[in-house]
């Protein structure tokens, strides 16, 4: 919104864009019930136009100089940016889709299934980073030791295990274990990453990965999580904690999968880019990955490399859609299956 000189220019003032940059009509009736007052102009000039983006990079630069100083806590930090992804794709998709004007079907629609497509988004998130208490948790010490289940639980679980290894250089551990007659085998490492110090300078860090989740099932026989052997550099024993899930990892993907079908055939019957189906696309993408990558230990890093890939993979697949829907049931595809049948 522009600058206007006093509060009878801002109410009753209309511009209609035309091809000349716009066309103003004559001063409407005014209105008494309602005159803006000096503060809803200042923030129509500023806030929404300048101040805005300002605050943005501002918030970001405090919550990297917060990050790197350790005053947020790894879990913390990285709920804040899965909030920020799930919630500006799915209010990036929102604006994207009610801009159009569509009827008020449809509007009605595009809100309820870009509000659900964020929530599905987020449950693989916050099931992974706010898992709750768990079920059973314990210490396995050795190789035949096992963890007692609680009756009647069956279905899907998730395993978070957590070691230390030995030494302070590269190493890795492989811990297996029992289920019944299932089998979930995890490992933890200590990797050894080099960068660039200069032009021609070299430099080396480790990274510990010393937790990790597993997603395994509960046979309704199985009354015990069963530690059956470990190779590798593990110091003393594996700290367990088991969590049920409600929703598994193979339903997430659907639900993903039919929610992001629904946004790209909203976006597709009113005509618009795949931007509002990308943007949706790149959250819940985002969310697979933070369930597959990150842990509670170890969250920025993950999120960092998931979100670099959701954008690209999430603004494609989205596209794709879109482009595809929109041809059939977009404002051309009607035309044109109404011309087939006509014929």
């Amino acid at each position: 919104m522009g600058s206007f000189r006093n509060k009878n220019d801002w109410l009753y003032t209309k511009v209609l864009p035309g091809r000349g940059g716009g066309a103003t009509l004559p001063p409407m009736k005014k209105n008494k019930r309602h005159v803006p007052s000096t503060y809803e102009i200042w923030y129509a000039d500023n806030i929404e136009g300048r101040a805005l983006p300002i605050v943005g990079v501002i918030l970001a630069i405090l919550f990297v100089v917060a990050y790197f100083f350790g005053w947020l806590p790894e879990r913390f930090a990285g709920l804040i940016i899965a909030a920020v992804v799930v919630l500006g794709g799915a209010g990036a998709a929102a604006i994207a889709l009610l801009g159009k004007d569509p009827p008020k079907n449809l509007r009605n629609a595009a809100i309820a299934v870009v509000l659900v497509a964020g929530i599905v988004a987020a449950i693989p998130i916050f099931s992974t980073l706010v898992p709750g208490s768990p079920v059973a948790r314990g210490e396995l010490l050795a190789p035949g030791q096992s963890l007692e289940l609680p009756k009647g639980l069956s279905g899907p679980i998730r395993i978070f295990l957590h070691g230390e290894l030995q030494g302070t250089g590269p190493a890795n551990a492989r811990i297996t274990f029992d289920i019944g007659s299932s089998r979930v085998i995890g490992k933890l490492s200590r990797t050894e990453q080099r960068f660039r110090t200069g032009r021609r300078g070299t430099g080396t860090s480790l990274q510990d990965h010393t937790s990790e989740y597993l997603s395994a099932s509960v046979p309704p026989d199985a009354h015990t999580l069963a530690l059956r052997d470990v190779h590798g550099a593990l110091i003393g024993g594996v700290h367990v904690d088991v969590y049920s899930e409600l929703v598994s990892f193979r339903t997430a993907v659907v639900l993903d999968a039919v929610f992001l079908l629904a946004v790209a055939f909203i976006a597709g019957k009113l005509g618009a880019t795949g931007f509002a189906a990308g943007s949706v696309g790149v959250a819940m993408i985002f969310g697979l990955l933070i369930y597959r990558l990150a842990t509670p230990d170890s969250v920025v890093r993950p999120e960092i490399g998931a979100f670099v890939i959701a954008l690209v993979a999430g603004m494609l697949v989205g596209g794709l859609l879109t482009y595809l829907t929109r041809r059939f049931v977009g404002p051309r595809g009607q035309q044109t299956l109404s011309t087939a049948e006509a014929r």
